[in-house]
């Protein structure tokens, strides 16, 4: 019936009746589930055998809550557990066994085969027999977010909810968002949200990360959650610029090795005056010019920049706040010694030249389209207005 075939054991399961292998593993059924080999027939039951068989030992199982939770803990019996919940279940097998895991619900979310268990109830049983997870992980809230196990979960259990009870959920988790976000785990379900375009969601982590996306920007794993919010929430794209400006050091920010990623992703996502602003740093990279020079080309500087400025009514940065970015970049270049004029490298430190090479990118990306940035006669006006 079983032979080995170098260090596996293969068993022909056409020789073995159901009937005896149900006879065989039924007495101590919990004890079977643990063991490398028994726990393959106890699979083979619970896919093949009859209806009366898969309860019996569902009940044999969940006769204690404890004996299911430590099968599901262990790498053997996390298969049977498995099985036993992607085969068809009635109504009174999934109620058994949800009360049995429920019982260890943290214990499971935090372990890396337990978790296996409850992310397959998630894909294989519908909403409202899920629900159990639901509510568990939304009273658990912080503690499954910031597991490495369980920030996965928590994924999946908005992925598969929906209604009140995803609603719920996602309220829970914002109410912690800004430590969440600064977390090495918790960061993640954080841009997860983000990602979903909840309107009532993104209302909820703005308030939270308003004043507050400089501090963020230079943290290891928050920076993350900021680079989200410049991409996909557009409204906040004038914030952070704004806040960023605000800030006294702002060359610090530009040599910091977390906060110049983000400046980099604003260059990116505001999509204003690209090519200009890469001929700018250019130009700053070859000489350091003497004091009439830099009279001269900052107006000639500030001239070209409002050329490429976007029109009005777009989602872009508002025209004020993007002549004040490009001026503070621009400025950094008058502001060093004399010493540092040819190389970039010496004008915005190790992790500024990340910004140098970005807005290079990007100008020739739009060298290449061939595509003509025009005046008009409304972005002129607007130009009179910022001035």
């Amino acid at each position: 019936m079983a032979k080995y075939y170098g260090n596996c054991l293969v068993v022909d399961w056409t020789l073995i009746d159901i009937d005896t292998m149900f006879n065989e593993v039924i007495g101590d059924v919990v004890k079977q589930t643990l063991d490398p080999f028994m726990s393959n027939i106890v699979q083979h039951v619970l896919e093949f055998g009859r209806d009366d068989q898969r309860l019996k030992i569902v009940r044999k199982l969940t006769q204690h809550p404890d004996q299911l939770v430590e099968a599901s803990l262990d790498s053997y019996g996390t298969k049977c557990v498995q099985k036993l919940i992607s085969t068809h279940n009635s109504k009174k097998e999934i109620a058994l066994v949800s009360y049995s895991l429920l019982s260890g619900f943290l214990y499971l979310v935090m372990d890396l085969d337990g978790n296996q268990v409850l992310q397959r109830c998630l894909s294989c049983w519908s909403v409202e027999d899920n629900e159990f997870i639901y509510d568990a992980a939304t009273r658990f809230c912080y503690a499954v977010a910031t597991d490495e196990h369980g920030c996965c979960l928590l994924q999946r259990c908005i992925e598969f909810s929906n209604g009140n009870s995803q609603q719920k959920l996602v309220k829970e988790i914002c109410k912690y968002a800004f430590h969440l976000a600064q977390h090495e785990y918790g960061n993640h379900i954080v841009q997860y949200i983000i990602q979903m375009q909840n309107p009532s969601a993104i209302a909820e982590l703005t308030a939270q990360f308003n004043g507050k996306y400089v501090q963020l920007s230079m943290q290891k794993f928050s920076i993350h959650v900021v680079e989200k919010c410049l991409e996909h929430i557009v409204e906040t794209r004038a914030r952070i610029v704004q806040e960023f400006l605000a800030v006294p050091y702002f060359e610090n920010l530009l040599q910091d090795p977390y906060a110049n990623y983000v400046v980099q992703c604003a260059l990116k996502f505001t999509e204003c005056s690209v090519s200009d602003r890469a001929q700018i740093l250019e130009q700053s990279s070859e000489s350091y010019p003497t004091d009439n020079v830099k009279r001269e080309r900052e107006e000639k500087d500030t001239k070209q920049l409002y050329r490429f400025l976007p029109q009005s009514g777009s989602s872009h940065v508002p025209l004020a706040i993007i002549k004040v970015f490009d001026a503070r970049i621009s400025n950094l270049r008058d502001n060093r010694e004399q010493k540092a004029s040819k190389d970039a490298h010496f004008i915005f430190g190790d992790s500024g030249i990340g910004i140098l090479r970005e807005t290079r990118h990007n100008y020739k990306s739009w060298s290449e389209d061939g595509k003509v940035l025009k005046k008009s006669c409304d972005i002129q006006e607007e130009v009179r207005e910022c001035h």
